[in-house]
This record gives C-alpha cells, structure tokens and sequence, in this order.
C-alpha cells in the first residue's frame, strides 16, 4: 500500500523546528521560478528542497524524487532512491525532505516534480517556469 501524501511542498530551504519535533519551517516558498527576459537557458538552479508529509506509511519502501518537463514528459533530473522504514503505525505523520543540488531548467514551461514510491508515482506538483 502506497502512502499517502498530506503534503508536498518545493522551497528554497527547511529547517526542523528547535522545539517542536514535528515542525518544519518552510523558507522561500516556491510555486513558479522567474528569471530575467533576457537570461539564457539551459542553467542550472543551485538548489530545490522537496518537503513531504505522509501518512498511511507501514514497512519499507523506495522513495526518489523526480522532474519532468511537462510538454514533453522528458526526464529532467532524478534523486537517487532512497530506501525508507517506515514503522507500522499508518497514523503518524512522517516528514521526508530531499534537498537537490543544480536543478537543470531547460527553459521556460511547466515542470512537474514527482514523489514516486516503489516505482509508482503517488503525488505531483507543478513548478512554473517563467
């Protein structure tokens, strides 16, 4: 059984809270990237960070994220995967963060950025091109 994505959230940066274990501070939201009109492509991002909140979440599996450009469905960039325990409690909410260096971007489009877990992808989420 897959988990189930409560949240997918693409940011410049997270930093666990101090105090409250179960927190995570978002910094620098992201739901589109803008660039000069007169910038060249393709470049190189210096880096996305990729929070997930899942719940539902028994045994181990394999996590990756992967980028999609979406006109064309051609692979852009993918994380390693990722072997996780998840425990046997579908209850908790677990947090998972993948921070991804030198993003290419291609150009200007939409972009998808996908959770996939065991090879299936569970959730997606768009990143605007601009």
């Amino acid at each position: 059984m897959s988990p189930i994505v409560r949240y997918m959230i693409l940011c410049e940066d997270y930093s666990p809270d101090a105090f409250t274990p179960l927190k995570i501070n978002i910094h620098g939201l992201l739901a589109q990237l803008r660039f000069a009109s007169d910038q060249e492509f393709p470049l190189l991002y210096p880096e996305l960070c990729v929070v997930l909140i899942l719940t539902s979440c028994r045994g181990t599996g394999e996590v990756e994220i992967r980028c999609i450009e979406e006109s064309s469905q051609r692979l852009l960039f993918s994380t390693p995967f990722r072997t996780i325990v998840f425990g046997n409690d579908p209850l908790e909410l677990r947090s998972f963060c993948f921070r991804i260096q030198n993003c290419p971007i291609p150009g200007r489009g939409h972009m998808l950025i996908q959770f996939s877990y065991n090879k299936h992808v569970v959730s997606e989420c768009p990143l605007i091109i601009r």
